[in-house]
This record gives C-alpha cells, structure tokens and sequence, in this order.
C-alpha cells in the first residue's frame, strides 16, 4: 500500500508532501472502498482527483471514495459511513465545479453527532453538487428526518442501522445517509436531530456525493462527519412592537407551510402580544392556535382571509321605500306582458302611500295565469297600457328605493319594458328574499307565503300584485326591526351588472380578497356564520362571502383591506378617482399596505414597470 502511494504521489505530481494511510474500509456488497489519507500539507482539488485516478486504476472493479485529512485535522476517530451499492461509474471532475470560499467550519460551540470534527473546508452549495469520489462539506438545516428499515446481511456481515436526514441550503435540498453499527447509538441519535429540527440548528455534514440507484436516481450524501451548532433566530427588535393580522397557515390550500405552533412561538421570542391567524376561506387552524396561545401566553385572533363578491351597495336604513309586485303572462321578461302592477310606499315603518292598476296592451292572458292570479281578459279591458303604467309608476318612486320578494324577476320586467319607452328604472333595489333568508335562517323555504306565515302576516289575496305588495310591505317592516334590533344601520341593495360578452361559457365570480377578525365573542359567532354560508351557500370555485351577507352579520368583527387581491388595491391599480378609494376605505376598519416584496411578483410578471411603482401604489 506504501508503494501504492507514493506511485500515487509521483503521478499526479506531488513533490515533498508526507501522506500516509489512516483507514480503509470494503463493502463488499457494493464494492466499494473508502480510503482516509493524512496528509502534511494542504492538497489542491486537482492533486486529489489524480490520487483518486491512480487508485481506481490500481483497484479495478472498485467503486473508491477519498477522504484527505490535512495538518490540522486530529487523528482519526472511530467513524460510522454509508455506502450505496453503486457501479464503478468516472468521477465528476471536482475543478469543474463552483465551490464557494473556504471557511472554518470549527466553532466552540459546535457538538460532533457523527465522526470526528470538521475542522476546516470547502463549503458546497447544495445545488452544485455532483457525483463524485471525493467528500465533499455541506452546510444547511434540517428539513425532516427518518429511521430507514435495514436487514441483516445475508453473508453473516454485521448489520447496520440507518437515518435518512432531509437537508436544505436555501440552494436546493438533498438525502443524507446516516449508519449506525449499534441500534442504541441510531435511537440516540434521532433523539438529537429531533432537538435539532425544534430548534432550526446548523447541520455542518462532510461525506461522498453518490446516485443511490434504490432512490430513483437520486443524488444522495453518504455521511461520514456531522457536526451541529446552534441557529441564529430572528429577533424583533423594534420598541413598538407590531401585532401580526396577516398569517396564513398550512390550512391555506397551495398557499403557505406556517406552523401555528412554530409561529405563536416567533411572536413570544419577538415580544408580540397577539397573533391573527387568517386562512383563506377556511377556519380549521382555529383549534391549534387556541392551543399554541395557551401554551405561549400570545393572544390569539381568529380571522379569515375572505373572497368578497361585490353583490350590493350598503344604504342608510332610513330611507323611503317603495314595496311593489307586479303579475305577468309569463316568466320572460322579453315575450311577455306585464298585466298588474302594485305598490305600497312606506317610511318609518308607516305606510304613506299606495299605487294599483291592471295593464292592458291587447294581449291575451293564457287559461293557466287566469287560473294562478285570477285576473281575466274582461277585468283588464280598457285598463292603461305598458307605457302609461311604467311612466306613473316612474313618478311614484321617485327618489325612493324600490323593495320586491324575489326582487329581480319584478325588477327585471320594469326595466326591460321601461327602456321600450325611455324610462329609466336602473337605480339600486332590496330583495326581501334575500334579507329573510339572511336574517331568519331554518325556515323550510322562503317563498313569499311561508314568511309571511312566520310573522303572521296575511296574504289571502296571494297572486294579486297590490294584495301580495302590501303582505311584502309587513313582511319587510318586520325584518327592518329585526336589523335594528341587531344593531345594524345599512340595508344591503342590489345593483344592475351590465353583462360582459363571452363565449357562453361559465367564468369564475371576480371576487376581492378581504381580512375578517373576530373582535368580540358574538363576532366569532358571526364569522362562523359567514364562513359556513360561503362554503354551502355561495360556493363557486370557492367559498365566496356576499358583501350583503357580509353586512347583516357585521357585528363584532374588524374588517381589513388585505392584499393586491383586495378591493382597494385593485381600485388603486386601476387609477380609480379619489373620491372612489376614499369611498372603498370607509368600509374598512384597517388598510393593510404590504412590504414590497409581497407584491415584487407584479414587475417580474410585468403588471407594472418597476418596484417604484409599488411604492407609488403602497
């Protein structure tokens, strides 16, 4: 072997260096041999990969790892390694590769766990590593660890016990094979890089760049030296301290990998005395976050992050309403003929005034409408038509906002046959179907007869349009009570969409991201609620929360702008008036600006020019 080596040295031009065997170990199983040479003098990259050269020729059919230990390095201690059973494939050429500068990777407060100390060396960034018979050093933390089943040999060999460590640089990520001789030292073992993976420690790791054909072609580090030292955390060191009301957790689907423990433990070691949790559209990290609070003593606020659908405007509830019906010869607006019209003006929950005509534009009524309503072709005759009708009607509501059941099938037909004569009834309506279904949940269904039963109003003239605008009119004096009762000052009213041409096809609901926290006991009542309606109720590609159920369950909570999905981000990139953004942000409680580099995907995705037009935007 002494001949062997100082062949070794003449060929790959070593002059007046001493390198002397220290160790070397044969699997046979994979044919593979480890040699560990002391040198003393520093060896250059090249120099190692001719040694390595000559050995491999001298010991055909031997796959080699060459581990070179320098001046500095103590004497060899006891090692465990791992050996994949690879073929004898040509080494990559170790010059060829970006290694980064050398660096002690020695420190007092480093702890050895496998071999003996890594006292000096190249660090490698993991993305560049590559196959190779010399040992490289590695530096990253610990992303998961695993015992690996292993089997005794079959040729009586002694067995070995193994650890699969998953090791990130922030470069990439790789497989390290850890081997034990003893099964206590294994179990000891995992005990520590348990500790290590609870505390993010640095992983300092020097062995063999292998492809372990058992693994799909993967590159994999076999292990000879490990070394752990403690990481650096974060610190907050602001003397305000900020609370967090943005956090997603790995319940946010394809969105985020936080731990609510992990993060509820950041938020004490910065001196934060609260943290939201706002996942989007869902609330099952509700249960590990009331538990991390406990443990961590940081208060915990439950939040959502929201899809707002933008469905009404919010008003005053002190306004004049005008609570009308109408009866037709059919269901589209289009082909068919409006025959009655009624309607009963009320304010301050008393009614003012009243309005009722038949509609008579020649038409015939069919048998089955006679039959439903009870209006014949003799009660409408000589009864004014469609253009006189709509054009008082036109005048009655005047100023004041339109209320129907099912308001846009009534509201539907006036403004189709309203814009035949240039009458223009485009302004905003309340939908008493829509309040009832939010403001009085469990009912069977919510047609205009079964809530009336409810509040016991009568409506023994049903399918008469001044008869069932009057049960309507009662009907929507009791759930404006109701609203005040809750305490809720706006009444949500629809607004005409002008449609957008298309395809035909069906496209996702646009909605705007919104951040909802529960401010009181009763607010986390009613994000539940709203949470539960977006999942069963609105669910369209996702769970969407209507601005007009948003509004009858806002009590309790704190509303805030969110992200460049919110609202008013969107109002801002789109250059909306200042009176518009002025009129967005009134409906918050919070605006949320994000750092920069939240939304630095807008210039790489060329959305704007560069990050000063974030800042512009911010």
């Amino acid at each position: 072997m002494e001949e062997l080596i100082q062949r070794a040295l003449k060929s790959a031009d070593i002059a007046n260096a001493t390198v002397s065997l220290q160790e070397a170990v044969l699997v046979r199983a994979s044919h593979h041999i480890t040699m560990t040479l002391e040198s003393d003098v520093s060896l250059e990259a090249d120099q190692i990969e001719a040694l390595r050269r000559v050995f491999s020729e001298a010991l055909p059919g031997f796959s080699l790892s060459l581990n070179i230990r320098e001046p500095e390095e103590e004497l060899p201690q006891p090692m465990q390694f791992s050996i994949g059973a690879v073929a004898p494939t040509p080494a990559a050429s170790v010059s060829s590769l970006q290694i980064n500068s050398v660096s002690s990777a020695a420190s007092t407060d480093q702890q050895v766990l496998m071999g003996k100390s890594i006292k000096s060396g190249k660090i490698t960034p993991i993305s560049q590593l590559r196959e190779s018979e010399n040992s490289f050093v590695i530096e990253g933390t610990l992303v998961s660890f695993e015992p690996v089943e292993t089997f005794a040999p079959k040729n009586g060999g002694k067995q070995m016990f193994r650890v699969q460590l998953n090791v990130t640089d922030q470069t990439d990520s790789i497989h390290c094979s850890c081997s034990f001789y003893a099964e206590d030292k294994r179990e000891k073992f995992l005990e520590t890089m348990g500790e290590a993976l609870k505390s993010k420690a640095i992983l300092t790791i020097k062995g063999a760049a292998k492809v372990n054909r058992f693994g799909k072609g993967e590159l994999n580090l076999y292990v000879n030296d490990l070394m752990m030292r403690p990481g650096v955390q974060r610190q907050d060191t602001a003397e305000d301290k900020r609370v967090e009301l943005h956090l997603h957790t790995r319940m946010s689907t394809m969105d985020a990998l936080t731990d609510v423990k992990a993060a509820f433990k950041t938020a004490k070691r910065f001196g934060h005395k609260a943290l939201a949790i706002t996942d989007h559209g869902v609330v099952q990290a509700f249960p590990d976050a009331a538990k991390a609070s406990r443990d961590t003593g940081v208060k915990a606020i439950f939040g959502v992050e929201g899809y707002l659908l933008s469905d009404a405007e919010l008003i005053s509830l002190d306004q004049t309403y005008v609570v009308f019906d109408i009866e037709t010869t059919g269901l589209k607006a289009a082909s068919c003929e409006i025959i009655e019209l009624g309607a009963i003006k009320v304010r301050g929950g008393e009614v003012i005034d009243r309005f009722s005509t038949f509609v008579d534009n020649g038409g015939v009524i069919p048998p089955e409408i006679t039959k439903l309503t009870r209006i014949t072709n003799e009660m409408i005759a000589g009864a004014p038509n469609t253009r006189a009708v709509l054009t008082d009607f036109s005048r009655f509501i005047q100023g004041c906002v339109p209320v129907a059941h099912n308001a846009k099938f009534d509201m539907g037909f006036v403004r189709e046959h309203g814009q035949r004569y240039g009458l223009d009834f485009s302004m905003p309506f309340a939908d008493t179907l829509m309040l009832a279904r939010y403001l009085i949940p469990g009912l069977p269904n919510y047609k205009l007869d079964t809530v009336c039963d409810h509040y016991n109003v009568d409506i023994s003239g049903h399918h008469r349009a001044i008869d069932d605008a009057m049960a309507t009119a009662q009907v929507f004096l009791e759930l404006l009570k109701l609203m005040q009762q809750q305490g809720i000052d706006t009444i949500p009213v629809l607004v005409e969409k002008k449609e957008e041409a298309g395809d035909g096809k069906k496209s996702r609901v646009k909605t705007n991201h919104i951040i909802i926290l529960a401010r009181t006991q009763a607010g986390l009542k009613n994000l539940y609620r709203l949470v539960s309606a977006a999942h069963l109720d609105h669910f369209r590609s996702r769970p969407i929360i209507p601005r007009s159920l948003l509004s009858i369950h806002r009590q309790g909570l704190i509303l805030g702008s969110a992200c460049e999905q919110g609202e008013l981000y969107q109002a801002v990139f789109h250059g909306a008036s200042d009176e518009e953004l002025e009129r967005i942000a009134k409906g918050y409680d919070f605006l949320e600006i994000q750092p920069r580099g939240n939304n630095a995907f807008m210039v790489r995705e060329g959305m704007v020019p560069d990050e000063e037009a974030i800042l512009e935007h911010n």
